[in-house]
């Protein structure tokens, strides 16, 4: 449904995305991830039509997105970071004028406004003035316009981005309904909502894709269930990473100086028992324990910003 050859973007003279080459199969939600700056959104905007490439080509349905530009926007969705709403116009009003604008029937419009809003949990808003609308109210807009004309190809950019956890997860939840009969592409910097939703995760540094996996497969190469444990502590620095250093399973040791004697010590590693195990190196050799706590070693953004840090 997706087919990208050689695609390179230059802005200002450099390549913002470069000779990037991947294709998606019907029916398969592919995770486009990537740091801020990755090149995510500008391949998306590249496969609407509404930039241009440097070189190289692309298609969607089979249509070349520049030679073929109108039939192969007619087959895709595509909900950016912003969508434009008009905060004047009511839910249902906004969505019928989408579907004018996309060629939809007039026999169809009502039907495909209904089901866009059914879809996207906003039955009950559809009289509703725009502007008055929630947040996340207002970002459910943004994906029923998207879908309101039924398109074979879904293009979402980071639709989760800003929400809180709860918020984020009814999205993805959203997502996922959204691309069971659809082929889509998700732009996300989080690998949660790759996890959450995805059949398949490219991963974008610099433009170039650096990772090409399940989302699952790419979060164990990350060290996804590591722990970190944080002490405070008091005594010789040296001493105490010297000591920390040699437990078994302490994959990587930081100490920070925080004045007037004390210091803060980061210990990452795979084993279960790592808290007690800080804990008993530095009270046995006579360093002084004021705090101690443990976490996940790092959230889905610091996992992925890792990978597009260290991969090459």
């Amino acid at each position: 449904m997706i087919d990208v050859k050689g695609l390179t973007r230059h802005y200002e003279g450099r390549p913002v995305i470069a000779d990037l080459t991947f294709s998606v199969p019907r029916g398969q939600v592919l995770g486009l991830l990537g740091a801020s700056g990755a090149g995510k959104s500008t391949t998306l905007r590249i496969l609407t039509g509404y930039l241009g490439a440097t070189s190289g080509t692309a298609s969607v349905a089979d249509r070349d997105v520049v030679a073929q530009s109108r039939e192969a926007r007619r087959r895709l969705g595509y909900a950016p970071q912003t969508v434009a709403l008009y905060p004047e116009m009511r839910v249902a009003s906004y969505l019928d004028a989408m579907c004018r604008l996309r060629g939809v029937r007039p026999g169809v419009r009502r039907f495909r406004v209904d089901q866009a809003l059914a879809t996207c949990g906003l039955a009950d808003r559809r009289r509703e003035i725009i502007g008055r609308l929630p947040g996340i109210a207002r970002r459910r807009l943004g994906l029923a316009q998207a879908v309101v004309h039924d398109p074979e190809v879904l293009l979402l950019d980071d639709p989760a981005a800003g929400l809180d956890a709860e918020q984020a997860g009814e999205t993805r939840d959203l997502v996922a309904e959204l691309g069971r009969q659809r082929t889509v592409v998700l732009a996300s910097r989080a690998l949660a909502d790759a996890s959450a939703v995805c059949d398949r995760a490219l991963v974008l540094r610099q433009g170039r894709v650096v990772a090409d996996d399940a989302p699952a497969e790419l979060g164990r190469r990350l060290g996804q269930g590591q722990r970190e444990v944080v002490a405070l502590v008091r005594g010789d620095p040296a001493g105490v990473e010297r000591h920390v250093r040699s437990i078994d399973g302490a994959a990587k040791v930081a100490l920070a100086d925080l004045g007037d004697g004390d210091h803060r010590l980061t210990v990452t590693g795979d084993r279960e028992d790592l808290q007690d195990a800080v804990a008993r190196v530095i009270v046995e050799h006579g360093f002084r324990l004021k705090e101690l706590s443990s976490r996940a070693a790092r959230s889905d953004d610091a996992l992925l910003d890792l990978l597009t840090e260290d991969s090459s």
